[in-house]
Parts: structure tokens; sequence; C-alpha cells
């Protein structure tokens, strides 16, 4: 063997050491990764399983539960996007065993998220899809919330402020689209009753300092829309449909002006409504064309019972404005503008007025000073403006006409005619 040779061989001989360490280092890296391959695969197809996974114990459910069927995770396939999807998912209150609804049951789950910050331990949620099942959230007669038993509790200012988490997930900017969700919100103590079915709702959540801005599409029927139990519920068993931007300030929800269809009809819809009881609620409707037959159906029963003597042959502008503190014991004013024209046709019980035009309001109030606050909402009150009309003949001018209406004295008629 030459000296060549010789040197050769001993500098593989001295080189193999740290060969065989990185073939071990190797060789264990790609175990690791069979291992981790082996792992996720396990995990995969234990959350696509069929059966029943069920979490009580974890610390953001304040003693409540998650279960879901199955689950499908993509992290990598759109990376940074990420998605995750639950199939039959329910999430229950720490009370759960004692009333037994669900606050959340859904066919199907899907939330999207941005990992473009994971670095910086932030996760963005993009998106927000529900499909099949139910939202119900209630508040019973001992005062009990199954949506704020969720929410961690409030910390008085001389105790130390909680640990922040691990993981922030930011929802500035989030698209919700529900398909086929019953939404159900019922108030034990306020007797407030909503029970809709939300067929197709598209909504684009945008945060900011002082609240939250919405815009959204939405086609739903609502079976009922009852503020206080005892006055009845507004627009029952409808279909409504429309586009609008909505903003929620500390309670407060304001809805811009928007066409809003009510089966059939077709009205402007704006106002607000406050959550938090501590403004004045008030929710305007403005019909350029009010077909009667249709939209007396969409008022609360008692009104409805009020205006049966009264029907309106051809369509005709109203604007409807409902007003409430839903302060205990007060009744929602309801008033009506109106203006017939074009030499209409109106029925008060027994009489027929033809070619009317007229201007006028009508109230489930018979004052419209401080009085009004104490009245009990079974009296009302129509005030009518500029009225031309021929009844049997005879033509008939008023300048002025004020019918007002009590369970003890009935109807009665003030005006001065021509």
């Amino acid at each position: 063997m030459s000296e060549t040779e010789k040197v050769n061989t001993m500098q593989r001989k001295k080189a193999s050491p740290v060969r065989r360490v990185l073939l071990v280092l190797w060789r264990a890296l790609l175990a690791g990764i069979v291992l981790l391959a082996l792992s996720l695969v396990g995990v995969h197809f234990y959350l696509k399983s069929n059966k029943i996974k069920e979490f009580s114990h974890l610390p953001f459910l304040n003693g409540g539960s998650v279960s879901f069927q199955s689950a499908d995770i993509r992290l990598f396939r759109d990376f940074p996007t990420a998605s995750i999807s639950f199939k039959n998912l329910s999430v229950r209150d720490a009370e759960f065993e004692r009333h037994g609804q669900p606050i959340l049951q859904l066919e199907e789950l899907k939330l999207v998220a941005s990992l473009q910050a994971w670095r910086t331990r932030q996760v963005e949620i993009q998106s927000v899809d529900l499909k099949g099942g139910g939202i119900a959230l209630f508040t019973d007669e001992h005062g009990y919330n199954n949506l704020k038993s969720f929410l961690p509790k409030k910390h008085d200012e001389e105790e130390e402020p909680p640990i922040s988490s691990y993981l922030k997930v930011l929802t500035d900017k989030v698209k919700v689209n529900m398909v086929n969700v019953k939404f159900d919100f019922t108030d034990a103590i306020k007797t407030t009753s909503i029970h809709a079915n939300l067929d197709n709702i598209a909504a684009q959540l945008r945060k900011h300092d002082k609240g939250l801005n919405a815009e959204i599409d939405m086609s739903l029927f609502v079976e009922e829309l009852a503020f206080k139990k005892a006055n009845g519920s507004f627009v029952a068993n409808s279909k409504l449909a429309g586009k609008f931007n909505m903003g929620i300030e500390a309670g407060n929800i304001i809805f811009e002006p928007f066409p809003l269809s009510i089966n059939a009809q077709e009205f402007i819809f704006g106002g607000n409504y406050d959550t938090k009881k501590r403004q004045l609620t008030k929710l305007v409707f403005e019909n350029e064309n009010t077909v009667w037959s249709e939209c007396v159906p969409l008022l609360p029963l008692d009104i409805q019972e009020k205006l049966k003597p009264y029907n309106v042959e051809k369509p005709f502008y109203s604007k409807t404005t409902v007003s409430s503190y839903f302060r205990p014991e007060e009744p929602v004013l309801v008033n009506i503008d109106f203006r017939v024209e074009e030499e209409n046709s109106v029925a008060v019980k027994d009489f027929r007025f033809e070619q009317v035009t007229v201007n006028g309001r009508f109230t489930n109030r018979l004052y419209d000073d401080e009085r009004a606050e104490k009245e009990d909402g079974k009296n009302l009150r129509i005030a009518l403006y500029d009225l031309t009309t021929v009844y049997d003949n005879f033509f008939i001018k008023a300048p002025t006409a004020l019918i007002t209406a009590t369970p003890k004295t009935g109807a009665r008629l003030k005006t001065m005619l021509k």
C-alpha cells in the first residue's frame, strides 16, 4: 500500500465517528418525523371518526362543555391560512343539566383563520360558517343568563389583573355566514321573546374603538318578535329580507335606513334598539304603498283587534314608529302616520266612505302628553287632517277630526263638518 493510500485510509477512519454521529442524528430525525406523522395521522383519524368527543374541563368554558362527532383540521395545505370544521357540534353551559338547553347545537361549524402572525402568537379569525341546528340564548326567571355564564367574571380594581392568554385571537374583521340556523332568544324577566329561522345570513363584521359595525345580507323567517310578551308579537310568521348596515355601541344597536321586504310588502326600515334599556328604543317602518290587508297582520294582536273595524281599499302611504324604554309594565307606544290620496275608499265599521283624501295619525294612547306614560295601551286615538270624502251622496269636508276610544267609553268622534 502506497503512502497516499495509507493517508486516505487514516482520514476515512478518523472521519467515520463524525459520519456515525450524523447518521444517528439523521435517523433520529427521520424517526421523529415518522412518529410525528403517525401521531398526526392518529389524531386525524380520531378526530374524523364518528365517535362523540366531549371536553368539559377547558378553562375558557367556565364549567361548561363542548362535544362534536368529528373534526377536520387543515393547517398546511393553504398555509398561512388554516381551517377547522366540526360536525354535530354542541356547546353547553355549566347549568345544562338543570335546564337542558344547549347554547349552540350545529350540524356543521367551520372556522377559517390566518396564521400569518404566528411568530407573535397571534391568530386572526377570518370567517365563521354555521349550518343547520340552532342558537339558544336565554335569561330565566332567577336572572341566570346562559351566554354570560361563559364570559369571565369581572375582577375588582384591587385584585391583580388576570394573566393574559398565551395565544391572542384577533376578531377585528370576520365574515359570518349562517344557513338554516334556528335562533331563539328569551328573557323571562323582561318577557322578551324572539324566535326566527335564519335561512341565509351573510355578515361582514368590523370592530372599532367604540364598538362594532356590520354589513348584513339577510333572509329569515320570524315566528315571533315580542319585546313584551303581554303586548303581542310584531311581524309574526313573516318572511324578512334585505341588505343593511348596522352599528353597535355600548349595547345600542343602530340600523341605518334600508329597503326591507316583509312578505309581499316593501318598507324602509331604520332606528335603534337599546339592549341595556338605558335609552329610548325607536324602530321605524315606512311604506309608500301600504296594503292594509297585508300590513295589519304584522302588528301585535291587540292592535289588530283595534283596527278590525277599519279598512282601506287601495294602497296608501304609512310610517309606523315603535317606541319604548321597555320598563316594567310599560306598554309599547305605536304611532302610525298615514296619507290617503287619489280618492281612496275607507270603511269604518258599517260606514263606507268614498273618494277619501286625508292625512292622519293612529296612536295606541288616548293622550299625546305626559299622561300617555300612565296609560295601559288599551286606548286609541286617530287624529285626521284635511279630510274630504263622499258618504251616501253627501260631500263632506273637515279641516280636523279626532276619533278616540277606550274600553269604558267606546268610540267617540269630535269634528266640525261641512
